[in-house]
């Protein structure tokens, strides 16, 4: 399979591993079906029966029955721009190429032109990528792609559990209420939250405190154990009324809150997707 960019400004020999290159000599040798797809200044051909084989959009582009009685094979796409179509394109001959800064664009034109193999492979890339390295706008642009063109569950959640990390200050400075879909909103929202009570959970050494929100409640009460009046909390599990240390030293006899903290941490995120 390949694909040449025929343009004035680009003449570079063909890779011999390439299903798209970037050349201007023998258009016919290189592709069993030469094609031209012109988009802007800038013409791209490609191999019209492999790319039948990858997508119907592209098999009623190359193929249609208007084609019958012309010379040369091509059509022009208006509605976008020359070097979206050149990135597509390279990432439909070498999916390694799918990249954080191109993958909106990618996933999209994938979705658009039916693609599958290439929607599969930008959400491979999301799910293998370290998404603690990226920066919360990186991350909120490719959740806003995901969303609009329904990726996986499974990628969704895991770029709503990289937000639901970041404080709350951030979600201001993003104004993420307003970029963010009102679904994947509510779930970076309720994971944050989830998170927050994670945390506080962790503390409580087994013990499942009465809380304030997401917050163990302390005040002011005799610790049952070193009968100091200080700041202490009550479980209600095994009924004691402990100050901070005796909490942090005294495991609670009752499992319900070391099961209740796994179950937190099973259903950080809440989504219905279908």
């Amino acid at each position: 399979m390949g694909t040449e960019v025929l343009s004035t400004d680009v003449c570079c020999p063909p890779s011999p591993s390439s299903s798209f290159s970037s050349t201007s000599s023998s258009p016919s040798n290189l592709v069993d079906r030469p094609f031209k797809i012109i988009v802007q200044t800038q013409t791209f051909l490609i191999d019209a029966e492999n790319m039948r084989q990858l997508s119907p959009i592209f098999s009623i582009m190359c193929f249609g029955k208007d084609f019958d009685k012309m010379d040369e094979y091509h059509r022009e796409i208006v509605d976008e721009k020359s070097g979206d179509v050149g990135i597509f394109l390279d990432a439909i001959q070498d999916h390694s190429l799918i990249g954080v800064k191109n993958l909106p664009v990618i996933l999209r034109l994938a979705n658009k032109y039916q693609v599958d193999s290439v929607i599969d492979a930008c959400e491979d890339f999301v799910r293998r990528q370290n998404l603690d390295i990226l920066s919360t706008d990186e991350v909120l642009t490719i959740v806003i792609a995901c969303h609009e063109f329904h990726s996986s569950k499974d990628v969704v959640v895991k770029l709503i559990r990289r937000l639901a990390n970041e404080e709350k200050t951030t979600f201001n400075r993003l104004k993420l209420s307003r970029r963010l879909p009102a679904q994947i909103y509510g779930a970076v929202i309720g994971a944050n939250l989830n998170l927050c009570q994670i945390r506080e959970v962790g503390q409580m050494n087994g013990h499942w405190l009465r809380t304030v929100g997401s917050r163990a409640r302390w005040y002011r009460a005799p610790c049952e154990f070193c009968k100091q009046i200080t700041d202490c909390a009550n479980c209600d599990t095994c009924r004691k009324t402990m100050c901070r240390d005796h909490v942090a030293e005294n495991k609670c006899p009752d499992s319900y809150g070391t099961k209740m903290l796994k179950e937190l941490k099973e259903n950080i995120v809440e989504l219905e997707w279908d």
